[in-house]
């Protein structure tokens, strides 16, 4: 898999399975910027030279055209051949309109960015220019990242920028007869590219509402006079598709939300007049326009972070980033009225139709735009390459009309500045106030009622789902299993009394999961990618085995809990709505509730109640001749281990049991500790009050051959012991 690495920065790699993104090399895309920024240079200072000047004027500034490329060369490197075809290839895609002197030519070489399939399409227009190429493109598996045009912040909507950290406005409706020089079209080095992002649900209602103000203001290319054109907004946006990022470990990071038009628009107004003279004539134009529309967007996108300063993008695009540019056709349409005077008493007056300067507002200083094209995800290594790339052109000159990086605070992007063009004759002010209202609602589903905890069961798992309902908004799930017990082995007389290992785990494996991590109480369990409903499948390692489950779903950075059918942040695993640690189906089977602790069996009728084992350790069950079983919480149980393995004491067992109306369990060796005869030696939580913690004894039956015919019970002479029941001697 390749990335976009050192090889990819020295030109346009040709396309790998048809995936990739498109970004020009620093080069290319200063060498195009250079040649138009020289350009606009001599045009602005064309008006306030004289005739006889305007050559030196113009060879100066082609002196200065080579030392900046000499300079570019110097810091990027000797070009390889694929920048030269790049570029020559953008000479022969370009309009060339010139300025004539009596000593050279200048040309201003524009390159016309395809907006939209139907553009591509469109039939060529009369001046006879060519059809653009498709751009190259940079190729990865993984990312899709095309970056704005380098010159598109402010040029390509009518904006371009000035080596001297000025921006510069390529075109206007003043300039094209005023000055009585040609109108320098609109350009850009690379246009988003025209293929659908891959759209989200059709009946997604997630919009960012607001509105944006721009006002152009100033005179256009040695003009002067007052000419203001006012833009208001109204946005609506509608969340049109999410691109997960990732790190090398496959953590999910962050993700992109890419924003599209959704019955937006428009309206403004032109007006003003703008003045032009010279030593022999005067010239003056009146401006009048109204107009609306409804494109208000070309792209936009925010970057939410999932995992804050863990987040490996965190330092070039910290969490909530954002990035909006407007579209590059939207003109409002009026007249323009021409008068005409000079010194030998000529005059005229004209009137014309004249669309002025283009909407052009960019929020945010971003460079780089991520493109979906059903990608599964990007590379945060990739992205935070891209975006350090970017800052290459910042820091060579490259001016770009808001200077400011800007984030989302609170579901609100809000923020104002003022860009100043070339001369200070040109200028704008943005303003902009955009939210979104996102309620999540996240839901963890009930679970089974009649599930319980079985030991290594993997017929037995539980599965726990939960959803973001409303808006169906994808986020990134994790998953906590918490307050998880803790007891010894896994049944009150069965596995390592040394094992207290967690009870409750997670399966591994999970499509759409990492690897669970443990924690103290438990285990979390994350998603290594965005989904609307996440479901995590549960195994148990005790028949006692109780838990707590909680699920989090970050929605564009922040983390929303998920609400259990009763309104609680988390659910109980088994089901257990008293959280006594007894899954609730199996107290109902038995008719008990409340305390786990107690011990208030009642058959057969005797002393007093209870049998030395508790509801929670009857609940956790016993292993019996080696096979699993729960015993009755309202029949009084007693444990016999028969170490004679003789049928006539077998025989005697069952009639004791018979006789006595006890639930009598035949144990094996290893199921009784021998030396204190306790047979819930895994006792752990919830033991019998009745015991005051000092466990159950059972019987340990052991024959004995006798020297006369008759015998009788006696306490063993080796021990302190008295004769009673299994719990009267020690």
């Amino acid at each position: 898999m390749r990335r976009i690495g050192q090889d990819d920065r020295q030109g346009f790699p040709k396309p790998v399975d048809g995936v990739g993104v498109t970004f020009p090399s620093p080069a290319a895309a200063l060498r195009v910027s250079l040649q138009v920024l020289v350009t606009l240079y001599a045009l602005t200072s064309a008006n306030h030279a004289s005739a006889g000047g305007l050559g030196d004027l113009l060879k100066a500034v082609e002196s200065l055209d080579q030392s900046i490329q000499e300079k570019v060369q110097g810091v990027l490197g000797s070009t390889e051949p694929d920048h030269q075809e790049a570029s020559e290839a953008s000479d022969s895609e370009s309009t060339a309109t010139s300025v004539d002197s009596d000593r050279i030519r200048i040309k201003a070489e524009p390159r016309v960015a395809i907006e939209s399939p139907d553009a591509a399409a469109a039939p060529k227009e009369e001046d006879g220019e060519d059809d653009q190429e498709e751009p190259n493109v940079v190729s990865s598996e993984i990312i899709r990242l095309k970056p704005d045009a380098i010159l598109k912040e402010g040029s390509s909507e009518g904006a371009g920028a000035s080596g001297a950290g000025q921006s510069v406005m390529t075109g206007s409706s003043a300039g094209e007869e005023d000055s009585g020089q040609p109108e320098t079209p609109a350009q850009s080095l690379n246009e988003p590219s025209s293929v659908e992002d891959a759209p989200v649900d059709d009946e997604s209602d997630v919009h960012w509402k607001g509105w944006i103000k721009v006002m152009q203001f100033g005179p256009i290319l040695g003009t002067r006079g007052d000419l203001h054109t006012n833009w208001n907004l109204q946005v609506n946006w509608r969340e049109k598709a999410r691109i997960d990022v990732k790190d090398n470990e496959d953590v999910l990071v962050g993700q992109f939300v890419l924003l599209e038009d959704d019955n937006s628009g428009w309206s403004a107004e032109r007006s003003g007049t703008v003045y032009n003279e010279g030593t022999c004539y005067y010239r003056w134009t009146d401006y009048e326009a109204t107009g609306a529309g409804s494109r208000t967007l070309n792209h936009a996108w925010i970057y939410f972070s999932f995992d804050g300063q863990e987040d490996p993008l965190a330092e070039v695009l910290p969490n909530g980033a954002y990035y909006a540019a407007s579209p590059i056709s939207e003109h409002v349409v009026g007249i323009a009225n021409s008068h005409y005077r000079d010194c030998n008493g000529a005059n005229g007056d004209s009137t014309r139709t004249d669309k002025g300067m283009p909407l052009a507002y960019h929020l945010g200083r971003q460079l780089v735009h991520p493109m979906d094209r059903g990608q599964s995800h990007i590379l945060a290594e990739a992205v935070r390459d891209e975006f350090l790339r970017r800052e290459q052109y910042l820091k060579m000159g490259i001016r770009i009309m808001d200077t400011e990086q800007r984030f989302v605070k609170n579901g609100v992007m809000q923020g104002s500045y003022e860009s100043v063009g070339a001369g200070s004759a040109l200028y704008w002010k943005v303003s902009w106030d955009i939210d979104r209202e996102l309620d999540i609602d996240t839901t963890l589903k009930a679970i089974k009622r009649n599930w319980r905890p079985e030991h290594d069961n993997v017929a037995n798992t539980l599965s726990v789902t939960a959803t973001v309902e409303q808006p169906a908004v994808p986020g990134k799930f994790r998953f906590t299993l918490f307050d998880v017990s803790r007891e010894k082995g896994w049944a009150m007389n069965a596995g390592d009394k040394d094992d207290d290992s967690l009870d409750l785990e997670f399966v591994e494996g999970l499509d759409g999961f990492l690897a669970p991590e443990e924690t103290p109480d438990g285990w979390e369990l994350e998603a290594n990618r965005t989904m609307t409903s996440a479901t995590v499948t549960i195994k148990a390692n005790d028949y006692g085995a109780w838990g707590k489950l909680k699920c989090e779903v970050n929605v564009d950075g922040e983390w929303w809990p998920c609400k259990s059918e009763d309104g609680k942040d988390y659910v109980t695993i088994p089901y257990d709505e008293d959280e006594n640690k007894i899954a609730d189906f199996w107290e109902e089977q038995k008719g008990i509730a409340g305390d786990a602790a107690a011990d208030d069996d009642e058959t057969p009728e005797g002393r007093e109640p209870g049998d030395g084992f508790s509801n929670y350790e009857e609940y956790r069950g016993f292993q019996i001749e080696g096979v699993w079983r729960g015993t009755d919480p309202t029949e009084k149980d007693l444990f016999i281990h028969n170490a004679s393995n003789r049928e006539e004491i077998t025989s005697g067992i069952r009639e004791f049991e018979t006789k006595s109306g006890l639930t009598v369990h035949e144990i094996n060796a290893d199921e009784i500790d021998r030396a204190s005869r306790i047979v819930n030696f895994n006792r752990g939580i919830k033991q019998a009050v009745s015991r005051n913690d000092q466990g159950q004894a059972g019987v340990i039956v052991v024959v004995q051959e006798l020297d006369d015919a008759c015998g009788r019970a006696k306490s063993d002479p080796h021990s302190d012991a008295v004769l009673g029941g299994p719990n009267i001697t020690r």
